[in-house]
């Protein structure tokens, strides 16, 4: 169904149906159910918060056990429900914090982990730049490309370059 035919079927639906669809929605669907979490309820805390505990699940340095996959896809889902650019840009930089803090825990640092690490700060410095989020998530940056480098010197420096690039 194209957009414009499901605009005038609701157009045609009583407010209590509509109700009825959209509490459906919201039984059955985890992505609708945070969408209208965040919408309705305009409080980034709470759902960043759940976020976070999902990655932090994911990327656990409390056991050696790692799946990226899980991690970014809860990025991925966070930016789907219409986080806000500042939002977004918080949670990534928690996952690159919780890459880190495995990594050095564990003495963990194969080019799988960095390079998602690296590819969600790339991600992240884009962000800064398009949204001119410079202001407060400069030094935040700086600071990630930092601990990075105690890690790994050569992927610290990757870091830096990338840093360089996209807010210099």
């Amino acid at each position: 169904m194209k957009l414009s035919d499901l605009k005038k079927v609701l157009k045609e639906l009583s407010k209590e149906e509509l109700s009825e669809i959209i509490f459906d929605l919201y039984k059955s669907n985890k992505a609708v159910k945070d969408f209208l979490h965040y919408h309705l309820n305009q409080s980034d805390e709470q759902l960043i918060d759940k976020y976070k505990a999902e990655i932090k699940k994911a990327i656990n340095p409390d056991k050696i056990k790692i799946k990226l996959a899980k991690a970014r896809k809860t990025l991925s889902d966070f930016k789907k429900i219409g986080a806000q650019p500042d939002a977004q840009a918080e949670l990534m930089l928690y996952y690159i914090e919780q890459g880190i803090i495995f990594s050095a825990r564990f003495d963990y640092d194969p080019d799988s982990l960095l390079k998602s690490l690296l590819s969600v700060y790339v991600t992240l410095l884009k962000l800064i730049k398009s949204e001119y989020l410079s202001e407060h998530f400069s030094d935040l940056a700086k600071k990630t490309a930092d601990n990075v480098f105690e890690i790994n010197d050569i992927w610290g420096s990757i870091f830096y370059d990338e840093l360089e690039s996209y807010l210099v």
